[in-house]
């Protein structure tokens, strides 16, 4: 998915997950999703070690005919220290890394929370001609009611924060854990807004 930010510069926004490529779990498509596609996408896919140690290189596409192939070498070491930062992360706000490492699904945005943010581009950064990037976390608990949100980024207008963080104050489906029960997670994303 390509977007603007304020200063024009193009901006690219990837996926958490280091998967092979599924055309049809992509999610970088600009079309509706059902809730059906959104349950499907909260299934975690569990790490593949043999395609995590013969991966060698990314190809990252940025629109019709333009991209880049990035050559990382081999996938395994760096992977597994990011997985060790996940998993502080995580502890740092209170959950336990364990437990969202088993989880069977992760927490759902509904639909109508996304017509919500659709909706709510802030009338003075229209004015202005503002566009944003806005990646942002926010903590659901096992009822699947919102709690903290938190814009990841320091550069980010406050029009476009409260815009967001307004937008996700909305009931989630919670994530469920190993044996299939509702529990406290974290759901994360990243808010295009641009003006075409």
């Amino acid at each position: 998915m390509r977007g603007t930010v304020p200063d024009k510069t193009p901006a690219a926004l990837f996926s958490a997950k280091f998967t092979t490529f599924d055309e049809e779990r992509d999610g970088s498509s600009e079309k509706k999703r059902s809730q059906k596609e959104l349950d499907l996408d909260a299934v975690p896919v569990p790490p593949e070690a043999a395609f995590e140690e013969q991966t060698t290189s990314l190809l990252v596409k940025f629109g019709v005919g333009k991209q880049i192939v990035l050559h990382t070498g081999r996938m395994t070491k760096p992977l597994a220290a990011l997985r060790t930062c996940v998993d502080s992360l995580e502890k740092s706000w209170g959950l336990d890394p364990a437990a969202q490492n088993a989880l069977t699904r992760q927490v759902v945005l509904i639909p109508s929370t996304i017509k919500a943010i659709q909706a709510n581009y802030p009338a003075a950064m229209v004015y202005n001609g503002l566009s944003a990037y806005v990646p942002v976390r926010v903590m659901v608990d096992a009822a699947g009611d919102p709690g903290t949100c938190v814009v990841q980024s320091d550069g980010v207008d406050p029009a476009f924060k409260k815009a967001v963080c307004d937008g996700f104050a909305r009931p989630f489906k919670p994530a469920l854990d190993a044996q299939g029960t509702p529990i406290a997670s974290v759901y994360t994303t990243a808010v295009v807004f641009r003006l075409n």
